[in-house]
């Protein structure tokens, strides 16, 4: 009884996964899907060089900073 009860889980799990994924086969629900990740790729991404870019700007006025700090000292 509990394995036909097991089995008839499975099946119908099995039938589902198939209707979602012949679903998300579609040309227009995967061109759909496809370009909502290309959007958040394209955030993500852009999120990143930015971060990168503040990052990189503060170092080169941390380096700046200390450039002079040595140039004084030399001058004494």
């Amino acid at each position: 009884m509990i394995k036909l009860a097991k089995e008839k889980l499975r099946n119908a799990a099995n039938a589902v996964i198939e209707k979602v994924q012949k679903t998300l086969q579609e040309p227009e629900v995967r061109k759909a899907n496809t370009e909502q990740i290309k959007k958040k790729a394209r955030t993500s991404v852009l999120e990143k060089l930015a971060a990168n870019k503040k990052r990189v700007a503060e170092e080169n006025a941390a380096r700046k900073k200390t450039k002079t700090k040595y140039h004084d000292r030399d001058s004494l």
